[in-house]
């Protein structure tokens, strides 16, 4: 499946960095489409059944609606926080530990580790696709970074 199309579009209408979301998926789902976490977060940026619905997926299985709907969701925690620190911690934790904690990273284990994580992986997705030198000097097949940059490299299925 070419997802960074998928990505690219819902990056765009959004107005997220493609490479952000990419990132949130990678450490998310790893890039199934089909996982679900023991909490009932499920597909590729790992929605729970609620907030999907409130950003208009219905399907949280189909790439499309998730990546959409985890697009929007994403804008919207950047917009209510101003930090994208504290809108990754929100995505992970939730809204009202954020606000609870001050618009703090609350102190979960969890998402103390879960936010350096993505933003590590924002870079080098960034990092990556503005190189595309880079990209061909180290084949990276084997990850979903990999998959992801072969498939903007290639155009796309």
């Amino acid at each position: 499946m070419a997802l960074l199309p998928l990505i690219n579009e819902a990056a765009r209408a959004a107005n997220v960095d493609s490479a952000l979301l990419m990132a949130v998926i990678d450490v998310e789902s790893g890039g199934d489409p089909q996982a679900v976490s023991p909490k009932g977060a499920t597909g590729l940026m790992q929605l729970m059944p609620g907030t999907g619905a409130r950003h208009g997926a219905s399907d949280l299985f189909d790439p499309l609606q998730n990546v959409n709907a985890g697009a929007r969701y994403l804008k919207q925690l950047m917009r209510q926080f101003g930090d994208l620190q504290a809108a990754l911690a929100a995505y992970n934790a939730g809204e009202g530990a954020v606000q609870k904690h001050g618009g703090q990273i609350p102190p979960y284990r969890e998402t103390v580790n879960y936010v350096p994580k993505v933003i590590d992986r924002y870079f080098r997705y960034r990092d990556a696709i503005s190189s595309t030198a880079t990209m061909q000097e180290k084949p990276l097949s084997g990850s979903v970074i990999g998959r992801l940059l072969q498939l903007r490299q290639t155009g796309g299925d």
